[in-house]
């Protein structure tokens, strides 16, 4: 090669050498121009934009090109910390976990019982029932009221709230399948707002699964329907009319007081619910007699003997078979304690059950579309766990020994049908 030829080699080399030397320092501080510090970044540019532009008629290229190098030069947020701020992230306060409110029942479980005979051997009604025969607790406000004019001596009723609690009350009747209630319930003259909200509450929690009847606190019948103008269906139903009780005791199911709650009971279409005293066929029947539009559910051992009688005549009347009548031995049902009561139903199921199919399969037979079940609930221990086992399994033993074909008559559509549900 001549020293031309080599020359004119040696020239072109040093202008390639000088390009690429040129072009690399020009790609090298572009890079570091274009690099900005992250945090700068996010706090300047708000996540996730897009790139604007005002013509439309860029290529899809150039909007790719825009943002790569922000892919490169943007790591995830957590990585743009320092060591620091990433121990403040990792070391901050345990998030603060929300109030706990007090347990609620979850009827899936702690409600739930499976039916297991302990006392009888069969055969036992497997379908649901209805009590048509429940006392609600006091209200707070009115055993407060019956303490003070009892000296401050507490009542021995239960308390709602206090000894026992609504979603206690719907969990027994979720274990013994019971469908709904008649409940009666009293309210407080010196505090009527008070206990009309609770009454308004039970049939709000319940799904007015529980119907309401009113015991009243006056026989002003102005009062009563007063009382049903302002409160439209928070009660189906008056009683427990209790004509043994003190209160009570001078008048009778057909004084004329009483025949003023009939006509407010009917204008509002309420039962009247009333437990007889001893001797008064002749006045129940003056009442079913004159007021034909009512409907009377009885109950108790005074009627017992002469109810079907009633029913012979009078369309409007219908009977509970409830626990008080089935087996109070000797008023222990009521009166306790739990245990002897316990005690001595287990002794005598089969012999009680014996003696009550004997009195009233054949009035229920041959009136099936009048008699119901229920419970009688009224003291502290009948919410006890044990009594609830017992109560079911002596309706269940009991229906199970009437005619299939009433059987659910008796268990629960009676009682539904005289609600109109």
């Amino acid at each position: 090669m001549n020293q031309k030829g080599f020359a004119s080699i040696l020239v072109i080399w040093i202008i390639v050498a000088v390009i690429a030397i040129g072009t690399g320092g020009y790609f090298y501080v572009s890079k570091q121009n274009k690099e900005i510090p992250t945090e700068d970044l996010v706090i300047n540019e708000p996540a996730n934009t897009a790139p604007a532009f005002e013509n439309n008629d860029f290529p899809d290229t150039t909007a790719k090109q825009e943002q790569e190098p922000k892919k490169e030069t943007v790591p995830p947020l957590a990585e743009t910390r320092s060591e620091t701020q990433k121990v403040a992230i990792t070391q901050g306060p345990p998030p603060v976990s929300p109030t706990t409110k007090e347990p609620i029942i979850d009827p899936q479980s702690v409600c739930n019982r499976t039916f297991l005979p302990k006392y009888s051997s069969g055969p036992h009604y497997t379908g649901p029932l209805f009590d048509a025969h429940f006392h609600m607790p006091s209200s707070k406000g009115l055993a407060e009221m019956m303490s003070q004019k009892h000296g401050g001596e507490s009542t021995s009723d239960p308390v709602l709230g206090k000894d026992v609690t609504l979603e206690e009350i719907l969990c027994f009747f979720n274990k013994e399948e019971v469908r709904g209630a008649i409940g009666f319930y009293a309210l407080d003259p010196t505090s009527l707002g008070d206990t009309l909200e609770v009454a308004r509450n039970i049939k709000e929690e319940s799904l007015g699964s529980i119907a309401l009847f009113l015991m009243p606190i006056t026989l002003d019948a102005e009062k009563l329907d007063s009382l049903h103008q302002s409160n439209a269906g928070l009660f189906k139903g008056y009683g427990e009319l209790g004509f043994y009780d003190v209160w009570l005791k001078p008048l009778t199911p057909s004084d004329p007081k009483l025949f003023n709650i009939y006509g407010v009971a009917e204008k509002y279409g309420l039962i009247v619910m009333m437990h007889p005293d001893a001797g008064q066929k002749s006045n129940i029947e003056t009442a079913l007699q004159n007021n034909p539009g009512v409907n009377f559910l009885l109950h108790g051992f005074q009627a017992e003997d002469y109810i079907t009688d009633l029913m012979d005549r009078y369309p409007n009347v219908y009977f509970s078979i409830d626990s008080a009548v089935l087996y109070p031995m000797m008023g222990l049902f009521m009166s306790g304690p739990k245990e002897v009561f316990i005690s001595r139903f287990e002794q005598e199921f089969d012999s009680i059950l014996s003696q009550d199919i004997s009195k009233w399969k054949g009035k229920i037979e041959r009136y099936p579309n009048r008699f119901m079940w229920g419970t009688d609930r009224g003291v502290k221990w009948h919410y006890d766990e044990e009594i609830s086992i017992l109560f079911e399994e002596f309706a269940r033993a009991f229906i199970a020994r009437l005619d299939p074909a009433v059987q659910e008559n008796y268990a629960y559509q009676n009682a539904e049908k005289l609600l109109g549900r």
